[in-house]
Formats: structure tokens, sequence, C-alpha cells
């Protein structure tokens, strides 16, 4: 059994409840997604070999090189030289690429991510909604190989932890929600 073999169909139907939808990127969305299949297919793959795997996981390989890209965006957005005007526009990239790597893999922690973008641009309603459905979602998630392979990267590799992300995302609301209570 080969790496890559756990991903195999096992007779599972598809989730009907979900429909398929066209999602355009920008150059430099294109660009975050080859580098990270480049990534992937570089470690994975023998000499003059290309890596082959199922569509969910490519997906997922796809949506991680946006969330870089957005994560670099927020990084970039920091920069203290920059205009409000110019922060705006990096941070609306953020947004879009973070949104898309949600559409590719939905994963749960992708919406917490956005929903701090969101509040980091000051779009605090739009920050609530979104913390509210990342923990709404994360409630629900029962993750398959796939996801756990993605969160496991983003534990281990970015050093993301669910249960903090969690609790924030749940003392936000709070705050949101009743702007003079006090949390933990």
């Amino acid at each position: 059994m080969g790496l890559f073999d756990i991903f195999k169909s096992r007779g599972k139907k598809e989730e009907t409840s979900k429909v398929s939808i066209s999602v355009e990127f920008t150059e430099e969305e294109i660009e975050a997604i080859n580098k990270s299949l480049e990534t992937y297919n570089s470690f994975a793959a023998a000499e003059g070999k290309k890596l082959c795997v199922v569509p969910k996981l490519l997906e997922a390989m796809k949506a991680q090189g946006l969330f870089e890209y957005a994560f670099q965006l927020v990084n970039k957005s920091g920069n203290a030289n920059l205009s409000n005007d110019e922060v705006a526009i990096i941070l609306d990239k953020a947004i879009k690429a973070q949104l898309k790597a949600h559409c590719l893999h939905n994963l749960p922690l992708y919406l917490f991510h956005l929903a701090l973008i969101y509040e980091l641009a000051g779009n605090a309603e739009k920050a609530q909604v979104w913390f509210k459905q990342f923990l709404q979602m994360q409630n629900e998630f029962k993750p398959d190989k796939v996801d756990e392979i993605n969160l496991n990267f983003l534990i281990n590799m970015q050093g993301f932890d669910l249960d903090k992300a969690v609790e924030s995302a749940r003392q936000k609301l709070v705050r949101y929600e009743n702007p003079g209570a006090k949390t933990a």
C-alpha cells in the first residue's frame, strides 16, 4: 500500500448537499497555489515523476497555498510604511484568498482565520459572522484522512492551536455581543 492509497474511494457515495462552483484566481493566487503544489511534488514524488493524488487532496493542497498567501498578506499589512489605503487593498486580497481557500477545502479553521482578517480590516460585523460560522462548523466537523493531514500540517508546521482558536472565537463573540463584558 502506497502513501496515498488511504485516499482511494471505498465505495462511499458523494455528498449530495454540495455542488461544484467555478472560482477564478488572480495571478498572485495561482503563483501561491503552484508554489504549494511544487513543494508537495518535490518531497513526495521520485525524480522525474509527478505526484498523483485524489481530487480532495489536490484541492486541500491548493487551499493550503492560498492560506499561506493570505497569511503573508496579513503580515505584509503590518508594515508601518503603508498608507491606510494600501493596507485596505492588501487585506482585501487576503480576505479573497482566504475565502477561496475555504471554497477549495472547507476546513472550519479557514473560517477562523477569515474572521481574524476581517477583524484586522476593521469590519467587526463580518468578523462576528465568520467567528459564529467557524464555531458552528467546528462543532459539527468530522475530519476525514485528507482533513486530518491538512490540519496536522497547520497545527504542527504553522503552530496553530485549534482549541485556542475555538476559545478565542468564543471570547471574541462575547465581546462583540456584550461590549462591556469581561472575558478570561
